[in-house]
């Protein structure tokens, strides 16, 4: 049975009252009262005429009680006709109960939140001005949705919009073909999850620092901006991590998108008058043969994106099902380095160069070796992607080093000939403040002449970022360290940058060295590179040296020193100890 109070009807809203009746007043401490109250306040009879406004709603509405007064709200105010506030009036007035509705107010061009309640005289309705905190809540929702730098959608927001179109998607069945494509011609569509993740961008962060990193994160998330199409999406979703959506792709539609945003990466940055090369790999995963639900097509398009990273970056992979199992042990990888230098499971092998003038040998190469509890002892390419990319490689570095400096005293401690000893370092390590500092005390600290230390980088490594890279290489030479450039040929080669560099060694590249007397192109190269390092004052030393024939050839241009699997495989200290001995007895020493 209804409980609630049975009064006479309201009027017809669109009803004009005859005449205005005189408006009585409220009593006058009712009446200041209500005028102290900041909240806007009228009442309404039921014949929906203005009986009373108080002092906020003359301001608010910008109109005295004098012009209100007995007129009919709907009246004075036409444009509210058919409004949520029409709509919340009415409610009220049918029902006996309360109604609240909140809505934009053109006219006063701001937010207004109402609430009526229905007497047995009318309305009163209470309302108040709420675009301060509109503003406000819409700016935490949209920071709750976007990132704070590039001004893209976040992670969250990217697993809601993902979450939805395969929804659509698993609805839907085989989605309606594109712009463009006609009825007549039907395709399988689909969700596709693009994975971005910039290559070394870790790189340029600690060469140049993170306001130089974050001012080319804005530049990429412009780029990845001008890329999109009307049914694309794009996310930052960490550091250096982007996310495409595509909806109702076409077959073959993910892999051209995924060359068009490498060709879109590719173009130099120009940031702060440095210029910057980037590269990325991607991952690709399609609903629904990669996963149907968000969360699994993201994490299948990660596992992709590391696969790509894993056969030589700046490419793409579309995710299959070998790559899920690729991806579990690349994590537990990474969990296992943290137990190998808790638990001291970090080894150096040393491999000999020998010099081809007089056989005498010239130097060792120290390589990183992980003797691991159950898959035994693994090489660099084992682990070092992942090194790279953990917050270990700096500890890891520094243990190298140290071992290094150890291992030499050790070898002088027995009377042993040690010659010049290299040891890698990561771009990362390269440009560490304090580096030449830092690697001169291990040397004094163990008794080390730094002369018989080098250090080897990459051209990819002082690539990004020369100056620094000189800066540094320039701090060793002034301690006595000399330096080597590895893999030389296989990257950016320019007499321009070599020039700028205090280098003692060029390393000729395995991959030249390897087609020798069946690629004369290659040969072409290797003399090239001997006649360079010839004119600026360098040694050359050829990597990968595996026949006897290679070595001929290489003695014959005038290489200075070799090393290979031909000369010696990377070995232990103990073993490496005993090619010095061997070697000392065989120069009469």
């Amino acid at each position: 049975m209804d409980d609630s109070p049975q009064h006479a009807p309201f009027s017809p809203s669109h009803a004009i009252p005859a005449r205005i009746p005189p408006v009585k007043a409220l009593p006058t401490h009712v009446a200041a009262m209500l005028d102290s109250i900041a909240d806007g306040i009228m009442l309404l009879d039921r014949e929906w005429r203005f009986t009373y406004v108080n002092q906020a709603t003359e301001r608010l509405l910008k109109r005295s009680l004098t012009d209100l007064g007995g007129r009919g709200i709907w009246e004075c105010y036409p444009d509210l006709i058919g409004s949520a506030y029409y709509r919340a009036y009415h409610e009220a007035a049918a029902s006996g109960a309360p109604r609240t509705c909140t809505a934009y107010h053109a006219p006063l061009a701001c937010w207004l939140e109402a609430r009526a309640f229905p007497d047995a005289n009318g309305l009163t309705v209470i309302f108040r001005d709420v675009s301060r905190e509109r503003q406000q809540s819409a700016q935490l929702e949209y920071h709750a949705d976007h990132d704070y730098l590039t001004g893209l959608p976040n992670r969250r927001r990217c697993t809601q919009v993902l979450a939805h179109a395969v929804a659509q998607a698993g609805e839907a069945g085989v989605a309606a073909p594109l712009a463009g494509i006609g009825a007549q011609e039907p395709y399988a569509a689909g969700v596709v999850v693009l994975f971005v993740d910039l290559d070394r961008f870790k790189e340029v962060n600690d060469a140049f620092g993170h306001a130089v990193g974050d001012t080319l994160l804005c530049g990429v998330a412009e780029r990845f901006r001008a890329l999109l199409a009307p049914s694309a999406f794009v996310a930052r979703v960490g550091g250096d991590e982007f996310v495409f959506i595509l909806r109702d792709a076409r077959p073959g539609q993910a892999e051209r998108f995924a060359g068009t945003i490498l060709a879109g990466v590719s173009q130099p940055f120009q940031v702060d008058g440095h210029t910057l090369l980037l590269g990325a790999s991607v991952g690709i995963a399609q609903w629904p043969e990669a996963g149907d639900t968000a969360d699994t097509l993201l994490n299948h398009a990660d596992a992709a994106m590391y696969a790509a990273k894993a056969a030589g970056r700046f490419q793409f992979r579309v995710f299959h099902l070998d790559l899920a199992q690729g991806l579990r042990q690349r994590l537990q990888l990474r969990a296992d380095l943290h137990a190998a230098m808790a638990d001291d499971q970090l080894v150096l092998h040393f491999q000999p160069q020998w010099s081809l003038q007089d056989g005498r040998l010239a130097g060792a190469e120290a390589l990183l070796r992980w003797q691991h509890p159950t898959r035994g002892l693994l090489p660099p390419a084992s682990f070092l992607d992942v090194l790279l990319e953990s917050p270990l490689e700096p500890a890891v570095g520094l243990w190298v080093m140290r071992a290094v400096c150890r291992q030499i005293a050790a070898w002088r401690r027995a009377g042993l000939p040690v010659p010049r000893i290299s040891l890698n370092l990561s771009a990362r390590q390269l440009v560490m403040p304090g580096l030449a500092g830092l690697l001169a005390d291990l040397a004094r600290e163990h008794e080390v002449p730094c002369g018989l230390l080098d250090v080897e980088v990459t051209e990819n490594t002082l690539m990004t970022d020369l100056d620094s890279a000189a800066a540094a290489l320039d701090e060793l030479k002034r301690c006595g360290i000399s330096a080597s450039l590895d893999d030389f040929g296989s990257g950016y080669s320019s007499l321009a940058y070599l020039t700028r560099l205090p280098v003692a060694t060029l390393k000729i590249d395995k991959s030249f060295v390897a087609v020798l007397g069946s690629a004369p192109e290659a040969l072409a190269v290797i003399r090239g590179v001997i006649a360079l390092a010839r004119s600026l004052g360098m040694r050359t030393l050829a990597e990968g040296v595996e026949t006897r024939d290679q070595q001929r050839l290489l003695a014959g241009e005038g290489c200075d020193a070799v090393q290979g699997y031909l000369l010696g495989r990377p070995m232990p200290a103990a073993d490496f100890a005993a090619v010095m001995g061997a070697s000392a007895v065989a120069r009469g020493d």
